[in-house]
């Protein structure tokens, strides 16, 4: 047995078997000089470990899993005391791994041979049950010097554990709450009305990416209905061409379009619309009143044609907007 992105290269240094035994501990190895898949091949080394991880991110396989390597052992004095419980030859329960280095155990990990090494610990431990964890009693993974502390050290130098226990912890993503019409309270204000929802008490639609963003919007409690409120618009095209939206608690924007109206920081394609002085005053409704009395003033002082043109269509937007808002 071996791992699917492994290559072979069989090494004759091991034990058929593990003598009933079964791996609960992942040892890590490292060493200088590069060539360790066949160093394990030759009549001299007389040692070996189940896999060697090259600088590239190779993983070769040198001794098949179900077998013992000659990797592991003798326990030197100074030992991690949890080897004492196991009863055996460490090397019957544990799988190594070899990392090799260009210039000795000093060396970091490539990226390739950090993200390899990482892989194949994860694989191992999911394949044999070892926990992902510093080593105890119980199983996990450990450098070689926890077995020789004299002789190995060193072994395996620096090794980004940290990280490597941390993927036993993945951080949890947040549950994303998502209203619907099948919710009794919010079918109390809202029907469906093609692909928007229709609203009961002001008549007004939220359709597209505004519906979308109601749905989603606070994260907690009714999203949009809860913070945004009713629809008191439906979608329109202000005086600069802007997708807007009005709502009892706050405007919406929409698109690239919309950014020139506001653009707050992080905003997508749907945002809320700054807030202006006085409460329920249509943030429209300053700005045309403003125009309208500077073109009056220039129409009464100068009458021309056009600005009167002008003033009306600007009288028949603000008469329209008064009436969304008592609507």
């Amino acid at each position: 047995m071996r791992d699917e992105k492994s290559v072979l290269m069989q090494s004759p240094f091991h034990w058929n078997g593990r003598e009933g035994h079964t791996p609960r501990w992942i040892v890590l190895h490292s060493t200088s000089g590069g060539g360790a898949a066949s160093w394990f091949q030759n009549p001299q080394a007389q040692v070996s470990t189940n896999y060697v991880i090259e600088k590239d991110g190779t993983i070769i396989n040198c001794v098949d899993e179900l077998d013992a390597a000659y990797g592991n052992g003798p326990l030197e004095p100074g030992h991690a005391a949890f080897w004492d419980t196991i009863g055996c030859n460490p090397n019957l329960v544990t799988i190594s791994i070899e990392h090799s280095k260009a210039e000795g155990n000093q060396e970091n990990l490539t990226e390739a041979q950090k993200a390899a090494s990482f892989y194949l610990i994860q694989s191992l431990c999911k394949r044999w049950n070892i926990p992902l964890q510093a080593a105890n009693e119980h199983g996990g993974i450990a450098p070689h010097s926890s077995l020789e502390p004299v002789n190995r050290k060193m072994c395996p130098g620096p090794y980004p554990w940290q990280e490597l226990f941390a993927l036993a912890h993945p951080p949890q993503q947040e549950e994303i709450l998502v209203i619907s019409l099948s919710n009794p309270q919010v079918a109390n204000y809202f029907v469906q009305d093609g692909d928007m929802w229709k609203c009961k008490q002001t008549g007004k639609r939220v359709g597209h990416a505004f519906l979308d963003f109601y749905r989603v919007f606070g994260n907690s409690a009714l999203c949009g209905l809860t913070y945004i409120g009713l629809p008191l618009s439906d979608e329109y095209k202000n005086e600069h061409g802007s997708i807007m939206q009005r709502y009892e608690r706050m405007d919406l924007g929409y698109g690239s379009s919309g950014h020139k109206e506001d653009n707050p920081p992080g905003s997508g394609d749907v945002f809320i619309l700054k807030k202006y002085e006085g409460s329920g005053i249509d943030p429209r409704i300053p700005q045309l009143q403003q125009k309208i009395d500077a073109l009056t003033r220039q129409v009464n002082t100068k009458p021309d044609t056009q600005a009167q043109a002008e003033l009306a269509k600007l009288r028949a937007t603000l008469a329209h907007i008064h009436e969304e808002s008592a609507a």
